[in-house]
């Protein structure tokens, strides 16, 4: 784990903050102050590695997927929230790009799904 800290009148801050782990890889910015004993912190956890083999069961679905969780309030009894719009965009982003790799598709455009404007008949 590893983090640039900035401490200025009783509030510590990031932009930095990231751990690796053999299964989880965590990059987090936020700040905590700890005169009054506050935390506002988004963190963002992936998926890399897998159990099987482990013991474990697949966790396939998750990998690579970036699950980021707002962690704010009181250091003694903070709130966790899952910041849910992120999370459906970035599990479609790696649905996608997972399909394209399956189908050998290796046009960026058509990856991005662009697509040519339809003819105008008048």
């Amino acid at each position: 784990m590893k983090a640039t800290l900035n401490l200025a009148n009783g509030v510590v801050s990031t932009k930095d903050m990231t751990a690796e782990s053999p299964l989880l890889r965590i990059q987090g910015e936020g700040s905590a102050n700890y005169v009054n004993e506050t935390a506002d912190f988004l963190v963002r956890t992936s998926v890399v590695g897998t159990l099987e083999g482990q013991g474990g069961q697949s966790i396939d679905e998750l990998r690579d997927v970036t699950i980021p969780i707002k962690i704010t309030g009181p250091w003694a009894q903070p709130q966790f929230a899952l910041v849910f719009d992120d999370v459906l965009k970035e599990k479609a982003k790696k649905e996608v790009e997972r399909a394209t790799e399956r189908l050998g598709i290796k046009d960026e455009k058509t990856k991005k799904g662009g697509r040519r404007p339809a003819k105008r008949f008048v």
